[in-house]
C-alpha cells in the first residue's frame, strides 16, 4: 500500500478574562489531502490482481463564538457555547469496477451547557 497524507491548517483563539470567568473566541480551518493505492493478489493460481485507489480532499471551518467558562465557587463551574463548523469532502474511490466519486458538504451548528464539579 503506498499512501500520501497531508495537513495544513491554523488554529486561533483569544480568550478574555474577566471577574468571575472567561470568554473564548476561535477559529480554526484545516485542510486534508490523502490518497492511498492498495494492490494484491486475490488468487494466487488464476494470477487475479486487485488494485485500489483512494483520493480524499477535505476542507473544515469552524467557529467558536462565545464560549463562557464562569467560575462559581472553587469547585463549581459552569460552561456556555457555540460551535458553528462547516466541511466540504471531495472522495474519489476506484477498485477496477466500482468507482464513487462524491461531493459532501456539512454544515453543524452546536450548542453546549454544563456544569462541573
Amino acid at each position: 500500500m503506498d499512501s500520501l497524507k497531508i495537513k495544513t491548517g491554523v488554529d486561533l483563539k483569544v480568550k478574555y478574562n474577566y471577574g468571575l470567568g472567561n470568554v473564548i473566541f476561535g477559529y480554526e480551518y484545516i485542510k486534508i489531502v490523502q490518497q492511498k493505492f492498495l494492490w494484491c493478489n486475490v488468487y494466487e493460481e488464476q494470477k487475479i490482481v486487485s488494485a485500489s485507489t483512494v483520493d480524499i480532499d477535505l476542507q473544515k471551518y469552524s467557529f467558536s463564538i462565545c464560549s463562557r467558562k464562569t467560575f462559581f465557587t472553587d469547585k463549581l463551574e459552569g460552561t456556555l457555547g457555540y460551535r458553528c463548523e462547516h466541511a466540504d469532502y471531495d472522495i474519489h474511490r476506484t477498485d477496477g469496477t466500482n468507482i464513487i466519486n462524491k461531493n459532501t458538504k456539512k454544515a453543524i451548528m452546536l450548542y453546549e451547557t454544563g456544569v462541573e464539579f
